[in-house]
């Protein structure tokens, strides 16, 4: 018995049969182009100044971000608990998200990776904030629009999240959003 292979005629399938043209350089610049056209579209950070597209955003991260983000706030003693946490931001809109909010004087001091630090922690926050969006967006349960709230908390999507900020209020204990920093979608 040999140990070498038959003798088979020779058939380069990355060829096209028409034109002898090989294909595999074009196959795999196609395959090149659709991957990172998934991970622009995937990215947490699509259309967001500041965000790379291929932006990974690890559980790790959202863990750090989280701490920063109470480090931020650690100088707000009278700011209210629900800036704390992540909020269900327009929540009575057609497509709210999970944010996180950060005064405008503390944000424009974070580093580029304390920024990237901050989008894990409320790209991580979808699921949560979507479990109990009457709790994030303050909502009373026996409102009017507590089951409408509820229901489109059911259909975020993974890229429902933000980054807002804003003034803090004279008395310290409100965060005026006015503007959105960084979107998921």
């Amino acid at each position: 018995m040999s140990d070498s292979l038959p003798n088979l005629p020779e058939q380069d399938y990355g060829r096209s049969p028409r034109s002898g043209m090989n294909l595999l350089p074009i196959l795999i610049v196609l395959a090149v182009l659709a991957t990172i056209g998934v991970v622009v579209l995937r990215s947490t950070g699509r259309g967001a100044p500041d965000v790379p597209a291929d932006e990974q955003l690890t559980l790790e991260d959202a863990r750090a971000g989280q701490e920063l983000h109470a480090d931020l706030l650690s100088a707000y003693r009278d700011l209210d608990a629900r800036f704390r946490e992540p909020l269900l931001w327009a929540a009575t809109s057609e497509r709210p998200l999970a944010a996180v909010a950060v005064p405008t004087a503390e944000w424009e001091r974070t580093s580029p990776d304390d920024r990237r630090l901050l989008r894990a922690m409320a790209a991580w926050s979808v699921r949560r904030v979507a479990s109990d969006p009457l709790r994030y967006a303050g909502i009373d349960r026996a409102a009017p629009e507590a089951a409408r709230v509820r229901e489109r908390a059911k259909a975020l999507p993974s890229d429902a999240w933000a980054i807002v900020t804003g003034p803090v209020s004279a008395d310290g204990r409100e965060l005026e959003v006015d503007r959105v920093l960084v979107r998921g979608r």
